[in-house]
């Protein structure tokens, strides 16, 4: 199986597949919207992993920035110095 994730934006929005790959194989494709979560129970789950320590969150932030340096913060992104900041406002 298959599963799509993201939103591509629209100019990339079209999928070609050979669909004797799904044919013989018996293969499957499907989309995940969010995760297909159900928010209100799915967060608070979340939260109370994070606040266990079972769900390592703070490892995954690379820097925090005040809001007036975005675009600072954007840049390390996009030339891969940091895999996520935080903005401050």
């Amino acid at each position: 199986m298959t599963v799509i994730v993201g939103l591509p934006t629209p100019e990339d929005g079209t999928l070609a597949l050979s669909p004797f790959e799904f044919i013989d194989k018996e293969r499957v494709v499907t989309g995940s919207f969010m995760g297909s979560t159900n928010l209100q129970v799915g967060i608070p789950q979340l939260v109370e992993l994070y606040k266990a320590g079972k769900l390592m969150l703070d490892e995954l932030i690379t820097q925090h920035y005040p809001i007036e340096k975005i675009n600072e913060s954007i840049s390390t992104v996009l030339n891969g110095q940091a895999l996520r900041n935080i903005i401050m406002f």
